[in-house]
């Protein structure tokens, strides 16, 4: 079994590991005020800034380095299928 590694930047690993919570910390105080003047508590703009910004960068990310490194399911060996 071949084993291929990609290691990436200290810059790069460090951006991948901040990022996304800076963007979600954005855009929860973006709807913080938004969703308290509809009378609901603030934890429902946590849980939006998850949807919104969270899951779909996440996603995003895990698709652009999948295709970068040309991966695909069928190079797992075959016990993991």
């Amino acid at each position: 079994m071949k084993k291929t590694s990609y290691e990436h930047s200290f810059l790069k690993s460090l951006t991948l590991h901040l990022l996304p919570g800076i963007m979600a910390g954005a855009c929860y105080f973006i709807l913080v005020p938004l969703v308290k003047a509809k009378g609901y508590p603030s934890v429902l703009a946590l849980c939006l800034a998850g949807l919104l910004v969270l899951i779909p960068f996440q996603l995003g990310m895990l698709i652009y380095e999948k295709k970068h490194i040309h991966w695909h399911y069928r190079s797992l060996p075959d016990e993991f299928h």
